[in-house]
């Protein structure tokens, strides 16, 4: 079962190569909504989720798609800050 990582001052995505291993930070400038994630997901489909103050963001290799609270859609996000809670039963 894969777990969220819960991070607070950096976001670092680890990927992983036949022969080596690169650091990438995401930041604003790469499309991500705040430079600060507080969790980190991924789905079996492999999109990497990442959890900031200011949405949620799903990360597909290539670009990330941002999803925020909008006042006027119910189908948006309910909350802005995404964090996660766990509890281990």
């Amino acid at each position: 079962m894969k777990r969220p990582f819960c991070l607070i001052l950096n976001l670092i995505c680890v990927v992983t190569t036949v022969n080596s291993a690169q650091l990438k930070n995401f930041t604003i400038d790469d499309g991500l909504s705040s430079n600060y994630a507080y969790c980190i997901y991924q789905d079996s489909l492999g999109y990497m989720w990442f959890g900031t103050t200011r949405g949620l963001n799903r990360w597909d290799g290539k670009e990330f798609r941002t999803f925020r609270h909008n006042p006027v859609d119910s189908n948006s996000l309910k909350i802005q800050v995404i964090i996660s809670e766990f509890n281990h039963y």
